[in-house]
């Protein structure tokens, strides 16, 4: 069976075909986070129940092993309830070669009690396990979106937000680099924060200053100016809500690709208030630290939306890890 498209999948998804078995792969993390929201929408409709309502299991293939794999694969089958299972880090799974006879072929999704999931960085094509995957399973590459295909997606992406972009706009998000589908996300959900449609965001908004909410100023400017203490007290509350904490990770990752462009010495497009502001927190950082936060605010974002740990312990690791303990908050945790 030749490898698939996601469009290929979504396609039989729509004509109520559905795999026992995906193995998704590549370094575009929305597009696997896309194909399993909408297996799951699929399987939701079939049974009649509502999305929040569907069975949907977690793993990590870095934490089981593939014995415990196949045991909760079986168990979904002897409960007779249908069932998607979600594994992480599939690459990571030693001897998965006992999934093997239960590969098979797409069957209508009234009839698939399980769906399993992997989600892995690649498809080695040394493993055996990878050549009946291909030959009994959905493959699908979630590899990079090509330039040709940036603005269709920067498009739909922002239909489902509802959010409006000019051709200016656009065109900015296009350019963007290293430009991903989950930059894209963050950028947008900036904009949604910040109730913003068209023209230039507000400086105040991209500092966290307009967002509306006291917690998110505070966090915000108490990160970048290194307070661990009035970080941890902000991220407390920021936990809670997770319809704000997802937004805030783009105001992040925004106000650090403008530190970092400012230590590249480029001030172009900022206002002077943003300059003024950006330079400083710039004191606070170095370079590599900087380059650092990028990488751990893109884990917090997969973290917040693919794993089921607690948020408050997620944004507690951002802070702990990437901001120096003061002397008394070291003194008293002695």
């Amino acid at each position: 069976m030749p490898k698939f498209t996601p469009k290929a999948i979504q396609d039989q998804l729509a004509g109520k075909q559905i795999w026992p078995f995906y193995w998704l792969y590549g370094t575009e993390k929305l597009k696997a986070t896309e194909l399993i929201r909408r297996i799951q929408n699929s399987l939701a409709d079939a049974l009649q129940v509502p999305i929040e309502n569907y069975s949907l299991d977690h793993l990590d293939g870095e934490e089981i092993t593939s014995n415990e794999l196949l045991d909760q694969i079986q168990s979904a089958s002897l409960l007779q309830r249908s069932r998607l299972i979600v594994v992480r880090n599939a690459h990571a799974i030693k001897q998965l070669d006992n999934i093997a006879p239960l590969l098979r072929g797409p069957v209508s999704v009234s009839e698939c009690d399980t769906v399993v999931v992997f989600v892995s960085r690649d498809l080695d094509q040394r493993k055996k396990i990878s050549k009946q995957l291909t030959e009994k399973a959905a493959v699908i590459s979630c590899e990079e979106v090509p330039d040709r295909d940036r603005d269709a997606w920067i498009e739909y992406l922002a239909q489902r937000k509802n959010i409006k972009l000019s051709p200016n706009i656009s065109l900015i998000l296009r350019s963007l680099e290293p430009w991903s589908l989950d930059l894209i996300e963050r950028e947008l959900e900036k904009f949604e924060l910040g109730s913003h449609s068209d023209s230039e965001l507000a400086a105040s908004v991209l500092t966290g200053q307009g967002s509306g909410d006291s917690s998110t100023q505070k966090f915000v400017d108490s990160f970048f100016t290194k307070d661990l203490r009035a970080s941890l007290e902000s991220a407390e509350q920021i936990a809670d809500r997770p319809n704000d904490a997802i937004p805030l990770i783009g105001l992040l990752a925004w106000n650090v690709r403008q530190m970092l462009q400012l230590i590249g010495g480029s001030r172009s497009q900022l206002s002077p208030y943003l300059a003024r502001k950006l330079d400083g927190w710039i004191q606070n950082w170095s370079l590599s630290e900087l380059q650092e936060l990028t990488h751990r605010l893109s884990d917090l974002d997969y973290s917040l939306k693919q794993t089921p740990r607690p948020p408050r312990a997620l944004w507690t690791q951002l802070c702990v890890e990437s901001l120096p303990a003061s002397a008394d908050l070291a003194f008293q945790n002695r």
